[in-house]
């Protein structure tokens, strides 16, 4: 659209220079007119036109706005009186006029102004326009004064015809048409004096309008709408007319005849718009702060120029932007920050009224470019390919990367390189070809925007060794003294060198240059004294860097060497006998290892033979019945001869070795006798010992050659032991060390202890725990039993080792018995039984039962409690009674002789209580207490004397001293009692 419209303008504009050719003002002319024009001193030209009556038949090529002719041009091309002037464009000068430029953009466009702006490009742009218009041209002359109306001329003044056909179709419009924006004022001028005819008729919403002589004022609000203006009048003049715009005001010129009709003027409210601009980097996409731009109407940048900074974002917001329809924007950059290019494309933006747009651009970094060359170091031209480099922006290589190789021309080149992300580049080698050293070295160099910067790198080229080691062809060992030379050319001239073999055996040709050639040729011009000359000439192809190891031999005279083994005390050949020879005592060089065979000899056939050299020989290994021989001998061998060796060995003896253990602790025994033989009859190879503490004894040294079976017997077992009088038969080879375990079973006697009551007829007492030791201290050896039901206790299979004598005591009595304190020794004999006999008294309570005169008194009732006050039963036997828990008396009375005997109650307190009386006695309910301890046996039993009174008879006097007397016995017993228990705690304790 906003093409259409520039069309349009042009179009006008066209029309109207036509008519400003004409030196008068634009009426109806009836007669042509000429036009003579004279262009400085180039060119003079006469054209000629002419205009018909409006009303007159005929095509005119002019525009059209409705029945009315109209013209765009400048302001100062029309006089006062509406008069077109002469000629608008009578000079290059004027021409050039910015605004003139604008309004003639297509004429500038096809004319002169895109070419070389040559007086004849004027000349061809003015003819085309009034040709074009209606004119004619008559003659043209050069400052010659010759004519050049030519074909040429013709056919550049028709193709600028038909290059602005497109723009002159003539247009019609029913209205003149007011464009503007919310919010704005416009005046439109009428030059004529004839608006002041006119009165406002109707406006469009939110539009107002008022006439003010010959000016239109038209004022807009923000919610203006398009519409008409009616201006109302009877009368106006019909005719061709001319608008043209000055500043913000457009100018509107009416004339020709009266006509009845209304003018009417379109109002176009056309709505703001803006432009988002948004400004990146190219190749990162992030947002661009600091970049100017200017906008305008037009590319000279001169209308309606605005200018403004991206922020941050990289945002720039062009808001409140005037357009007409299809509006064609002009956008350039004019600065950016620093390593950016600033673009100087100017961009086209087509936009229409009302309309919000984002345009995004992006900017390119400023780049430099890197060249990298290659070259060989000695030959300083030749170019290297396939060197890598590696390029970054700091010193440590992490940044910025890149990589690549040199080409054929030793060249690499790091096209576009960033200037913002360091001007600064490090630069190094990582990898070059097999033929070259690296060079370690890192360059920098500065990048220079739209420049190539160069850095030149050298590689030296790897020189090439050769290393020759020479050996005996037989044994492998260096060779030393062996004198070689190197060429790279037959002849043995270029490059030469010569060396000789070192101890190793090793030449080494180094820093040989490929340059020279790649190959080389080797020969030995001298060997080893007593080796054979290898005059062989070697030829090896060689690449830089290579280290070839080339191996020669060289064959040596020969002797032979023969070893002999013997057994040293028989003489008889050895088999079996390893032996190994070298040329060193270290038996590191030219080792070699063999066996003797059946007859003891062993043969080494052709040993190479080097003047004075010694031949070391040894054993490493024999049969296992023989003593490796340490020494080491050692023979000058001879050139086709055989020398000597002869060794010998010892055989090796065996030992015996006895551990005499007691069978059933397995102790070790000490004092086991043994003796050793090479027959039964214990004559040959006889030995005897005895064992030590360790139960040890060892037969060592005994010689195989004997025989290789011993026979070994006890001949005196230790003290308290049994003799082992089996002969053992042992199978030996020499070398054995064989280890054997004997046991022997110690002499033994069993001990019978015997337990009696000595108050019931000697019966025997079951449950009495004994203790036997071997010491008085009962420390060592002791063991603990009871005896069993027939009061014996068999204590079997004492040894009499841990001591004859054994001592006895009673650990614990059977209840109700007193414990025997006595310590009885018994001497035990191996093999038979001895007794020992012990004896113990029971525990005895005797209660006597008398009356006050000290009668015994039989049949009285007692009952006996337990100190925790229960009640005890008895059993009677013999008049005398036994604790029994299920005996048949709970009451106890007193015999003829007025007592209770109570004997077998375990030791401890008790207490008992008259239950029953006799007649006419008093019943005692006193509960007495008593105590039975150790001392209280058969033999020493307690007794206690209990006494009854008799009842009172009628009229006789009982005296109550005897009561006072009891009551005190009574109170005195129970003292002594307390105080015996409190001396009993204290023993005890």
């Amino acid at each position: 659209m906003k093409q259409k419209i520039q069309t349009f303008c042009s179009i006008v504009l066209l029309a109207a220079l036509v008519f400003s050719l004409a030196p008068f003002p634009i009426y109806a002319q009836e007669e042509p007119h000429p036009l003579t024009k004279q262009m400085n001193n180039f060119y003079f030209f006469k054209v000629s036109h002419s205009v018909t009556d409006h009303h007159a038949q005929g095509n005119e090529n002019k525009m059209k706005i409705g029945n009315r002719h109209a013209f765009c041009v400048e302001p100062h091309v029309i006089n006062q009186h509406g008069d077109l002037y002469s000629d608008p464009i009578a000079s290059l000068t004027y021409f050039n006029n910015s605004r003139t430029v604008n309004r003639l953009s297509y004429i500038i466009s096809k004319g002169f102004e895109t070419t070389a702006q040559t007086w004849r490009d004027v000349l061809i742009t003015k003819l085309a326009v009034y040709c074009e218009l209606g004119w004619t041209v008559d003659f043209v002359q050069d400052n010659r004064d010759i004519s050049i109306v030519t074909d040429e001329i013709r056919q550049e003044i028709q193709a600028l015809q038909a290059a602005a056909s497109s723009y002159l179709t003539p247009a019609k419009l029913s209205s003149n048409r007011v464009q503007c924006f919310p919010g704005k004022s416009y005046e439109l001028t009428d030059s004529q004096g004839v608006l002041s005819e006119y009165r406002i008729k109707t406006t469009p919403a939110g539009v107002s309008a008022s006439i003010d002589k010959n000016k239109l004022r038209i004022s807009t609000k923000a919610n203006a709408r398009s519409g008409q203006i009616v201006l109302e009048k009877e009368n106006i003049y019909t005719g061709d007319s001319v608008v043209y715009i000055s500043n913000d005001q457009q100018n509107l010129f009416v004339a020709g005849k009266l006509i009845d009709m209304d003018t009417v003027v379109t109002v176009d409210i056309t709505p703001l718009s803006s432009l988002k601009l948004i400004k990146s980097d190219l190749d990162t996409g992030l947002p661009l702060a600091g970049v100017k731009f200017e906008l305008a109407l037009d590319k000279s940048f001169s209308q309606g120029r605005r200018e403004a900074v991206t922020d941050s974002k990289g945002e720039i917001v062009f808001s409140e932007l005037e357009l007409a329809q299809n509006t064609t924007l002009y956008l350039r950059e004019i600065s950016t920050p620093k390593n950016y290019k600033v673009d100087n494309t100017i961009h086209e933006i087509r936009m229409n009224p009302g309309e919000d747009k984002v345009f995004e651009v992006d900017n390119i970094p400023e780049r430099g470019h890197l060249l990298i060359k290659k070259y060989d170091q000695d030959t300083d031209t030749a170019p290297i390919e396939g060197v890598r480099f590696q390029i970054a922006r700091n010193e440590d290589f992490t940044i910025g990367v890149q990589e690549a190789s040199t080409d054929e021309k030793g060249e690499l080149l790091f096209p576009d390189l960033k200037l913002l992300e360091g001007e600064t580049i490090y630069a190094r080698e990582i990898a070059v070809p097999a033929d070259y050293i690296l060079d370690p070295s890192v360059q920098t160099v500065q990048l220079k925007a739209d420049q190539t910067v160069e850095l030149i790198f050298q590689n030296e080229m790897k020189t090439a060794s050769v290393s020759l080691i020479k050996h005996d062809v037989e044994t492998g060992l260096p060779l030393a003294g062996a004198t070689f030379e190197l060429a790279q050319d037959p002849d043995f001239t270029l490059g030469l060198q010569v060396g000789e073999s070192n101890s190793a055996g090793e030449i080494i040709f180094p820093n040989i240059d490929c340059h020279l050639g790649r190959t080389v040729y080797i020969r030995e011009i001298e060997a080893p004294q007593y080796y054979d000359l290898d005059d062989r000439v070697h030829e090896l192809e060689i690449v830089p860097g290579d280290e070839i190891v080339l191996e020669m031999n060289n064959r040596p005279e020969r002797g032979d060497l023969l070893i002999k083994k013997f057994d040293q005390d028989t003489g008889a050949p050895i088999a079996g006998v390893t032996f190994e020879i070298a040329r060193d005592a270290e038996f590191t060089l030219g080792v070699q290892e063999a066996s003797t065979d059946e007859n003891g000899e062993l043969f080494f056939p052709d040993l190479k033979l080097l003047e004075d050299e010694t031949i070391y020989a040894r054993e490493i290994a024999v049969p296992p019945d023989y003593i490796l021989d340490p020494s080491v001998q050692t023979v000058q061998l001879k050139a086709d001869q055989t020398v000597e060796l002869i060794f010998q060995n010892e055989m090796k003896t065996a030992s015996v070795s006895l551990i005499k253990h007691d069978v059933k602790t397995g102790l070790p025994l000490a004092g086991a006798t043994f003796e050793l033989a090479q027959d039964p009859d214990f004559t040959i190879g006889r030995q005897e010992a005895v064992s030590n503490a360790a139960g040890e004894i060892i037969f060592p040294d005994i010689d195989c050659h004997l025989g290789r079976t011993v026979y070994i017997r006890e001949i005196e077992a230790p003290q308290h032991y049994e003799l082992d009088e089996q002969i053992h038969e042992l199978e030996i080879v020499p070398g054995d060390e064989i280890i054997l375990e004997m046991y022997n079973s110690p002499e033994c006697g069993d001990l019978l202890i015997k337990k009696f009551d000595q108050d019931s007829n000697n019966a025997p007492i079951e449950g009495v725990r004994f203790e036997i030791a071997r010491d008085e201290e009962f420390t060592l050896g002791v063991q603990e039993a009871g005896t069993n039901a027939k009061g014996e206790l068999l204590f079997h299979d004492l040894k009499l080792l841990e001591g004859e004598t054994v001592y006895v005591r009673e650990k614990e009595a059977a209840a109700g018995y007193i414990i025997d304190q006595s310590v009885q020794s018994v001497r035990l004999l191996a093999g038979e039984t001895v007794d020992l006999e012990f004896s113990n008294q029971g525990s005895e309570f005797n209660l006597i039962k008398t009356d006050a005169k000290g009668e015994l008194l039989a049949d009285v009732a007692f009952k006996f409690f337990d100190e925790d006050g229960e009640k005890i039963r008895f059993s009677l036997e013999n008049g005398i009674y036994r604790p029994d828990c299920e005996g048949e008396f709970s009451e106890l009375r007193t015999d003829a002789a007025g007592k209770i005997v109570i004997r077998y109650l375990p030791l401890g307190s008790y207490s008992f209580q008259e239950s029953e009386t006799l007649d006419g006695f008093t019943l005692d309910l006193t509960r007495y207490d008593f105590e039975l301890d150790e001392s209280t046996s058969s033999s020493a039993p307690l007794e206690i004397i209990v006494k009854n009174y008799k009842l009172p008879q009628s009229g006789e006097y009982i005296s109550p001293l005897p009561l006072i007397l009891i009551i005190t016995s009574l109170i005195s017993i129970s003292i002594l009692i307390l105080l015996r228990r409190k001396l009993d705690a204290g023993r005890s304790s």
